[in-house]
């Protein structure tokens, strides 16, 4: 949230926002985080099905609401008539792309956002695909390593991943077309931060210690000062080292929200909104106020979000386990 602050409100007061912020490091970070919950979510279900409805139960009520929200609600912000807007291709194109997670293919809505850095309407979504294909490779990979050996199909696929990457970078470097540095980020280049983190959960699972806090630092330093193709070789083990560290060897910090997650909230509401404040030209009148009321806003509707439409599809997977217990 602060880095896209930094980066799409445009103002030079909140320039440092987006230096001093990483957002490659907070997608990052989030797959390692990822990889040890969703395998350790596996790992904990009776079968495949119980598996994917839970997933789906998690991810799939609010990534609904903001794809559709956004849909309606922004016909307020549009330069063209309500008419005119929910008719337009555009719209149902958007709707349509959106819900099939590809938001790549349709990021914009029509007359909205238009005098805006950028007139994406959610341009945080683009890692949902990447995460359910996430999802889909967690059984493969069960069954793999039932036959071959956990760690040995880890080991393997987090070498094809940065093989993937790396490859697609240096095409990248080399031809100076920017597709082939797109498809280095896409799915098969993010899976070494998602192994890294089901290897870190299946360390916690037996009971062997997180990382040292020297380890954390060493990882810290060696993501701040890589650069290039060795930063991209680096980068997933020194990622899965600080975020390994700060979850289970750092000391605990207490619950910002004890009775409900907002995270996932956060992630997926905090752009259009953002592009909102924008849009109203909050950020040009008084740029630090807008900013801090942009991140009261953001957390104010996560735990809405997590209250009206998360939590209740999680309680009703628990009442039906309930009941067939």
């Amino acid at each position: 949230v602060v880095y896209h602050t930094g980066i799409l409100s445009q103002q030079p007061s909140l320039s440092l926002l987006s230096v001093w912020m990483s957002g490659d490091l907070g997608v990052q970070g989030f797959y390692v985080v990822s990889g040890f919950l969703v395998t350790m979510s596996y790992d904990r279900s009776r079968t495949l099905w119980s598996y994917a409805a839970k997933r789906a139960r998690r991810i799939a009520p609010a990534y609904l609401a903001v794809v559709l929200g956004a849909a309606v609600l922004l016909v307020f912000l549009s330069t063209l008539q309500w008419s005119d807007y929910f008719r337009h291709r555009m719209w149902a194109s958007y709707v349509f792309w959106n819900l099939l997670l590809a938001n790549f293919a349709s990021p914009d809505l029509p007359g909205v956002f238009l005098d805006n850095y950028k007139q994406a309407v959610n341009g945080s979504l683009w890692t949902i695909k990447i995460e359910v294909g996430f999802y889909c490779m967690v059984p493969l990979m069960a069954w793999l390593g039932h036959r071959l050996g956990r760690w040995r199909i880890w080991w393997v696929m987090l070498a094809l991943s940065l093989a993937w990457r790396i490859g697609f970078e240096l095409a990248g470097n080399m031809t100076g077309t920017g597709f082939w540095s797109k498809l280095a980020i896409q799915m098969p280049g993010q899976l070494s931060f998602f192994i890294l983190g089901a290897m870190a959960y299946e360390r916690t699972r037996v009971g062997l210690p997180g990382p040292s806090l020297p380890i954390a630092v060493a990882a810290a330093i060696a993501y701040g000062f890589s650069d290039g193709l060795l930063h991209e070789l680096m980068a997933p083990f020194a990622v899965a080292g600080m975020i390994y560290w700060a979850a289970i060897s750092c000391p605990k910090l207490p619950d910002f929200l004890p009775q409900g997650d907002i995270s996932y909230g956060i992630y997926l509401y905090h752009w259009p909104i953002l592009q909102v404040f924008i849009a109203l030209g909050w950020f040009s009148a008084a740029p630090v106020f807008a900013a801090i009321a942009l991140f009261v806003t953001v957390v104010v509707v996560a735990a809405a979000s997590w209250i009206m439409i998360e939590r209740p599809f999680l309680m009703h997977r628990k009442s039906h386990a309930v009941i067939r217990g």
